[in-house]
């Protein structure tokens, strides 16, 4: 049976997914799984850290909001610094002193990488002489105490290293010469970059690849004994790296990743004009000051908003506008680039739309052996009275609408069923597309599906059933989503991504090939979701993260033949004069969401035999293939780089650069007339794949290591 709906928001900056986190017991808060209250967790997480300074070059900005971002997340008590907080109430800010910041070249670009496992030692990242060209890394959930036992006291956890700190450890772990050979399971020990000790800490680069390693190589990556062309790209690109935690911290369906990503933006942009500041301490005021920073996230979510209501696109929408309208300084820009996400073919993404005064049900499966909460969320805008259209239900296997009931829910309430396996969140969000309207938010939790250490409720496998009722006279459209599910042990543990079961779905034609969004017949592309007669759909599948116009969204595609690849997760595409390309009645302008397809597309694999493509496995001298549209995103970091190195003033956003790149790379096929085009290369079916690869598709900027395809 359905319980009634109740209050959660009890602490400031509480948000759903936090809440039902505590209230299945699943909080790593410290070492190991502990069975919290929620309010005594949100009492934890409350104590913990904030973002605590602006960068020093933005101290004019208009309005504080853009200078500062409150965020809570959950720390191990390994890595916390709990003197944090009064050190910073003394007014000493969260940088460091700084003559342990770098020395560098006015004309120098910095490339700043989020990510996991990056390897601090590895040869693509040093120079000639064996010296480090990364200024700052920052490891999260490395021991707060250091290797030597310094303490960090303006850092509120984990363990940073600088430019020569790290040539420090690189040549004591290279037999007392930088250019010997590295020993590199005691160096990353030491950086806190493999920790084994304790089971939250950063493991990931002591396997045979890491993503973070294959990301940093394809961004900013050279062979320093031969960087052929790239010499000037060795010479000044220089890197500042962060090492955020794993899904086991932050939670499999990304629970925490916004705040530890809003943490990181800030904290490569910090040290970044404090670098700067350390170079030119007689600035005058006026001047253009910063180096250009380059930032690849390679991560993010399925379901939100896809627009700047969501917390992460929020803060960049900030963080940008503070830098612009700085008022002592022309600051110089911060470009992002992010992946569009791996979801296409997922079943993850649906749209209902009922008429006035009607229902509609969609099934979603969740699957047995799942040790992982799953999660959806469903986005609707008020109508013109300001009010909730919907009413909302969760059915469990066997269950019906007559024991399990819409109802409308209010802002800040919840919903739980009485057995405790599933519960119905509903938020109103303020949209800052259109003035004055707000979009709300149902975010529905279903419990794991097996049991863990604790003895919380467990939920039904099989088809849950999701009910929405219209109760306006009008139709209204629903944007349905399967939040993403990581596996959130080191090593394994069972994370079973449910998805939507509609039987009018095809994931395989007659001749057992995926169905992706478009086919490709002689004469033009097929739109396949437009065809299909399901709610579930691939377009609209964008990252989530990345869905907004603060950031370059890049797709994948095939590079033997130019076939975007069948998991680049798809737009929701423009309202055409003869269809709407989501398949919609009502399109995206009424769901009050953007069209957004990706900005480019670049090489995620090879060919159809030749999974992904080639960079830097964790350890020097490795080349490891790896797939999926983070490593476009990486591919289209570098190309931004080495743009901002060739023309810095131009003016050009992220965005702006992979667009011109795409249609120039366009041209120039064109230009050549082979006698044999690929297929899908040359602006064939550009018109009608713009939801899938953008602007166009930009050749790979990497340097071949090996020759995969025979060409």
């Amino acid at each position: 049976m359905t319980g009634q709906w109740s209050k959660w928001k009890k602490f400031e900056g509480a948000f759903p997914y936090v809440d039902w986190w505590g209230k299945l017991g699943r909080a790593f808060v410290n070492d190991s799984e502990e069975s919290l209250d929620p309010e005594e967790l949100g009492n934890q997480i409350a104590r913990s850290f904030l973002v605590p300074e602006q960068s020093p070059l933005a101290k004019g900005c208009k309005s504080s909001k853009h200078c500062r971002y409150d965020t809570f997340v959950p720390i191990p008590n390994f890595a916390k610094n709990g003197g944090f907080k009064d050190h910073i109430e003394t007014g000493a800010g969260w940088l460091p002193d700084p003559d342990l910041l770098p020395e560098i070249a006015d004309d120098t670009v910095i490339v700043g990488v989020i990510d996991t496992g990056i390897p601090l030692g590895h040869n693509r990242f040093r120079l000639a002489d064996g010296s480090s060209r990364i200024l700052a890394a920052w490891q999260m959930l490395a021991p707060w105490s250091g290797p030597d036992g310094l303490e960090q006291e303006y850092l509120p956890f984990g363990r940073e290293f600088y430019q020569c700190g790290l040539d420090v450890l690189l040549r004591r772990h290279s037999g007392g010469n930088l250019r010997g050979w590295l020993d590199e399971n005691s160096f990353n020990t030491a950086t806190g970059v493999v920790n084994m000790k304790h089971m939250l800490g950063h493991r990931e680069a002591a396997g045979r690849y890491s993503h973070g390693a294959h990301v940093l190589d394809a961004a900013a990556g050279v062979d320093p004994f031969d960087p052929g062309e790239d010499v000037d790209f060795l010479e000044r690109v220089k890197i500042i790296a962060v090492n955020i935690p794993s899904s086991t911290t932050f939670g499999a369906s990304g629970t925490f990743l916004d705040q530890f990503m809003i943490y990181a933006i800030q904290r490569i942009s910090d040290l970044a004009d404090a670098i700067w500041q350390k170079n030119h301490p007689d600035a005058v005021a006026g001047d253009r000051r910063g180096y250009p920073v380059v930032m690849n996230v390679s991560f993010g979510k399925q379901a939100g908003s896809k627009t700047t209501v969501d917390k992460f696109p929020a803060t960049l929408r900030n963080f940008k506008d503070g830098r612009e309208h700085a008022e002592r300084d022309r600051l110089e820009p911060v470009y992002f680039v992010m992946p569009a996400g791996n979801d296409n073919l997922d079943r993850c993404n649906a749209y209902l739309e009922p008429k006035g005064r009607s229902t509609m049900t969609l099934d979603w499966r969740i699957l047995p052996d799942d040790r992982s909460s799953n999660y959806v969320e469903i986005w609707t805008r008020e109508n013109f009275a300001g009010s909730n259209p919907l009413e909302i239900a969760v059915i469990p296997p066997g269950g019906d609408e007559v024991n399990f009931p819409p109802s409308r829910g209010k802002d800040g309430h919840v919903r739980i069923l009485k057995d405790g396996s599933a519960g119905i969140y509903l938020q109103s969000m303020e949209d800052p597309s259109v003035a004055d309207f707000k979009k709300f938010r149902y975010v529905v939790c279903i419990a794991p599906t097996v049991q863990s250490e604790s003895d919380n409720a467990l939920a039904r496998a099989g088809v849950w059933k999701i009910v929405v009722r219209n109760r306006l006279r009008s139709q209204v459209q629903c944007v349905v989503s399967v939040q993403t599910d990581q596996k959130i042990l080191p090593g394994g543990g069972i994370n079973l991504r449910s998805y939507f079961d509609d039987e009018g779905y095809r994931k395989y034609t007659d001749e057992g090939r995926l169905v992706e969004s478009y086919s490709y017949p002689d004469s033009r592309a097929t739109n396949m979701d437009v065809q299909a007669n399901t709610p579930v759909r691939r377009h609209g599948t964008m990252n989530s993260s990345a869905a907004h116009e603060y950031v370059a969204r890049v797709g994948g595609y095939r590079a033997s033949d130019g076939k975007p690849a069948s998991y680049s997760s798809t737009g929701r595409g423009p309202v055409r004069e003869d269809r709407r390309d989501d398949g919609t009645n009502l399109g995206s302008s009424k769901a009050g969401g953007r069209a957004l397809a990706p900005t480019a597309s670049l090489p995620t694999d090879d060919g159809p035999a030749h999974f992904g493509i080639l960079s830097a496995g964790a350890a020097n001298g490795s080349v490891i293939a790896m797939q999926g549209t983070s490593f476009a995103s990486s591919q289209a970091t570098r190309l931004v780089v080495k743009s901002v190195l060739k023309d810095p003033d131009s003016g050009l956003t992220e965005n702006q650069r992979l667009f011109f790149a795409a249609k120039a790379s366009e041209a120039e096929d064109k230009k050549r007339r082979r006698v044999r085009t690929p297929p899908y290369h040359a602006g064939k079916y550009q018109n009608e794949l713009i939801e899938v690869l953008g602007g166009g598709r930009i050749p790979s900027p990497l340097k071949p290591r090996v020759n995969r395809t025979g060409c």
